[in-house]
């Protein structure tokens, strides 16, 4: 298993628009996912995504990764907490 949590969500979240193949070859030529975790597990999350992010086989699965950690960013750093309800 991917040991660091913020590791284990690019992965997810990638594996989910790419496939877990295409997680797997991002850090290991011909590898499955399962092959990739002791690889994945010796980086950081930085490096994780950074490495995501620069080798998913298409645009749209990279593209999708940076938007979706961007929105999740957004969301849980108080988007929308302003205090005030709606009625």
């Amino acid at each position: 298993a991917i040991t660091d949590p913020l590791s284990r969500t690019y992965c997810a979240v990638a594996a989910y628009h790419a496939g877990p193949s295409s997680v797997g070859k991002a850090f290991l030529p011909q590898a499955s996912i399962k092959e990739a975790i002791s690889a994945i597990n010796r980086l950081t999350p930085a490096d994780v995504y950074q490495r995501l992010v620069a080798a998913l086989p298409s645009i749209e699965s990279r593209n999708y990764l940076r938007d979706v950690i961007k929105r999740v960013s957004l969301y849980s750093s108080g988007y929308g907490k302003s205090g005030a309800t709606s009625t």
